[in-house]
């Protein structure tokens, strides 16, 4: 069983980007049987080496401090595979990782011997056998920034080049912290890369292809990076200062107009500067719901602030699933942590600017605390709109499509939610309840109009077996497809069998079936309609709970009117005089009921998020 140790370097450690790299592909080498374990550098007390040589002269292998490394050193000693991760500080490792490698002195015999065409150390027990993984992220949005990083692994295993197994280079790390769902198949990846490392101990080229991909487009994470900055440095920023007076630029010495002064995009939100693209506010923020503006990371917390989730929403935004859509997103966070900011989505694109629109197409209005923990995955955007915890107004049905729209960049085009079930026949989703229908409107017209049994009971009994052996090859039955085949099914055979029911008893029976059919889906997880109208909506609606609370109505008014058409039926057999107004009362249920549902599904939604009151 191979043993992998992971050394994350970050300063910020267990909440660091390299922490949110690390640990998909730890979980995919224990995957693969190997036993893993990782040690954080700020946690450990270690000195600096101070080049006294007492680890190769006066205490051969032991170092004269005593702090943690010695620890340290015998895990190091017992790894088949060394994982370095490290955000990239100043084009390099950061000091804290440099630090702990300077300490592994103890490890190596002084006598230098040469090896190939360079001079080295042997290992004190024999060269050090472990395989090396680098996985690093950085701050830049271009992987050549990791060259140095690089060569200085390649130093460290040139007695054993094969013994550098992987170099996993994240460019624009920081967007991870704030790309939730979006950037699933980045950590499918690293999860793919620790299975790899540890079964054949490389990485596949389609591993390795996907984990160099951009994790957002370049351009669009510029705009990002510099607008955080914007609205962190108080005055003019130095990037539009540069903008506006390019001949009077100062950089600072050894660095270009396209360096952070620190030289090497630190593990931070934006430590990238490239082009001199100057935008207001953006960072990050995926939503997994149509109600819901975040969700919870693949490892390690959300986003930390209310302007993390907000502002980074354009870095999620999916040009695809927008199209030709143009509108404007009004967010006003209130309390502490809160502020104004709106989206502007035009052309494909989406901008995050602070401050209120007075064009907004839909706003908004939200607690900050509330907001960051629908944020952070925390609470069901949804449940809280139901709750009354914040409130939507103007256009909704731009917030049933927030998933689809910040779905993320990298994904490509969004798979949007079928425009019909699957199967050869290209029936849209709603129609097929129309088409449910039709074994009912078949009995109608045949004991309406006294048509012979077969015509009035067997052919819709064979219709509704169709139908129900169609949608459960390719779909899924409804309660609708269910009933309606049971009831046919019974009533069919008892026509073949003479046994056909008077014409009051089928108006009478056949509505009660229906009205409690669609009444008895109120106590599932699906009203009834849900299982049709889903269709109309982006992928993943079918379990927000706004969307099964309006079908639940429209589908409980529909039942109510089928049994009013019972009774109805049962009230012209009853009352044979009061026929003609029998025969009105019958049928204007339907009428109000289906004006009600091209009505109730805009007016409903829009009236919960707007009235900010708890839906009991």
């Amino acid at each position: 069983m191979l043993n992998l140790l992971a050394i994350n370097g970050s300063p910020r450690g267990r909440e660091s980007n390299t922490e949110r790299l690390l640990q998909p592909f730890l979980a995919g080498a224990l995957e693969a049987g190997a036993t893993t374990e990782t040690i954080y550098v700020p946690d450990l007390r270690i000195n600096d080496c101070r080049g006294c040589f007492s680890c190769w002269t006066t205490t051969p292998g032991r170092c004269v401090f005593h702090d943690d490394m010695p620890a340290v050193l015998t895990k190091i000693k017992a790894a088949d595979i060394l994982v370095l991760g490290t955000p990239l500080y100043h084009y390099g490792m950061t000091a804290r990782l440099k630090r702990l490698l300077e300490r592994t002195l103890p490890l190596a015999d002084p006598h230098i011997i040469k090896s190939g065409d360079h001079y080295t150390h042997l290992g004190r027990d024999g060269n050090f056998g472990a395989g090396m993984v680098l996985i690093a992220n950085c701050g830049f949005p271009d992987r050549m920034h990791f060259s140095a990083l690089e060569e200085h692994l390649r130093q460290l295993t040139k007695d054993r080049p094969e013994s550098l197994l992987a170099s996993i280079l994240c460019a624009g790390g920081e967007i991870l912290r704030h790309g939730g769902p979006a950037f699933d198949w980045y950590y499918a990846a690293l999860h793919r890369a620790g299975k790899e490392i540890v079964e054949q101990g490389h990485l596949s080229p389609e591993t390795a292809a996907t984990l160099a991909r951009e994790l957002v487009p370049q351009e669009m994470y510029l705009q990002i990076a510099n607008a955080y900055w914007d609205s962190q440095i108080k005055g003019e920023s130095p990037l539009e200062s540069a903008v506006k007076k390019p001949a009077e630029k100062n950089n600072p010495a050894g660095s270009s107009p396209t360096d952070p002064p620190a030289g090497g995009g630190a593990e931070d939100p934006t430590a990238a500067t490239g082009k001199n693209v100057i935008t207001k506010n953006t960072r990050a923020m995926p939503a997994t719901n149509a109600t819901q503006p975040g969700g919870r990371l693949a490892v390690g917390v959300g986003p930390r602030t209310c302007r993390e989730a907000v502002l980074g929403m354009p870095a999620a935004f999916n040009p695809a699933a927008a199209g030709n859509l143009k509108a404007i997103l009004q967010i006003n966070l209130h309390g502490a942590g809160g502020g104004d900011c709106h989206l502007i989505i035009a052309n494909g694109r989406c901008t995050a600017v602070e401050g209120r629109s007075t064009e907004a197409t839909t706003t908004i209005d939200a607690p900050a605390d509330v907001w960051l923990r629908i944020a952070r995955g925390e609470l069901d955007g949804a449940a809280a709109l139901m709750q009354g915890l914040y409130r939507v107004t103007g256009d909704f049905s731009l917030m049933m499509r927030l998933n689809e729209l910040f779905s993320g960049p990298a994904t490509g085009a969004t798979a949007p939610a079928p425009a019909r079930p699957a199967g050869p026949l290209p029936i849209p989703g709603m129609a097929w309840l129309s088409v449910a229908f039709l074994p009912w409107t078949l009995n109608w017209l045949g004991t309406g109009l006294h048509l012979n049994p077969f015509s009035s009971w067997v052919a819709p009994a064979v219709l509704a077996l169709a139908i129900w052996f169609y949608r459960r090859l390719y779909n899924r039955t409804t309660w609708m497809d269910n009933a309606t085949a049971i009831y046919f099914l019974v009533t069919g055979l008892l026509a073949l069998a003479g046994q056909t029911l008077p014409v009051a008893t089928a108006d009478f029976s056949g509505n009660l079936f229906l009205g409690a059919t669609w009444l008895a889906t109120l106590a599932t997880e699906e009203p009834l309609t849900a299982a049709y109208s889903r269709w109309n909506y982006p992928a993943g609606l079918g379990s927000n709970p706004l969307f099964l609370r309006t079908n639940a109505i429209i589908t409980a008014v529909w039942g109510e009117a089928f049994l009013f058409m019972a009774l109805m039926a049962l009230g012209i057999t009853l009352i044979p005089t009061q026929k003609s107004l029998g025969i009105v009362l019958r049928y204007l249920p339907m009428v109000l009921a289906g004006i009600f549902t091209a009505w109730f599904p805009n007016w409903y939604p829009a009236h919960v998020a707007a009235s900010g009151r708890k839906v009991a």
